[in-house]
């Protein structure tokens, strides 16, 4: 069995530098040109399934490098919440005192209003989960 993750197309949230995860912002028309070029030149694998997170940014990759295959959405491969963060760039929140307590350990420190990284890893390992057990080759379009 071989999954294959592959992270979505540029969005305007790349271009600007933010922190963004929940907000579900789609392509940017540069972003969905390259995905055509690279599917172009080749080298995506395929597989017998396909899943997004099932934000709109996924399922644009998605469509862009496979064209209109069928897929099923696997919400807990969103990108993370960035709570109080969420479309914020670095030097908008850099002197925050939440953002200082945050990047002291990313790894344990939640986000406030957001979450976690232990909570990301569970929420995708257990949406992984199936998908492993069922040991069938997959791509998953995620962040």
């Amino acid at each position: 069995m071989k999954l294959h993750l592959i992270r979505h197309g540029m969005t305007e949230g790349n271009l600007r530098r933010l922190y963004y995860g929940s907000a579900d912002l789609p392509l940017l028309p540069e972003g969905e040109d390259e995905l055509r070029q690279r599917r172009e030149k080749g080298g995506y694998p395929a597989a017998p399934r396909y899943y997004t997170s099932g934000m709109l940014r996924t399922e644009q990759t998605l469509r862009c490098l496979y064209g209109e295959v069928p897929f099923t959405p696997l919400p807990g491969m969103r990108e993370t919440n960035f709570g109080i963060f969420e479309m914020k760039t670095y030097e908008e929140i850099k002197d925050w005192p939440e953002y200082q307590h945050w990047i002291e350990n990313i790894a344990k420190n939640p986000i406030p209003g957001g979450e976690s990284a232990p909570e990301v890893y569970a929420r995708a390992i257990a949406a992984l989960k199936p998908l492993l057990e069922a040991g069938e080759d997959a791509v998953v379009i995620t962040h």
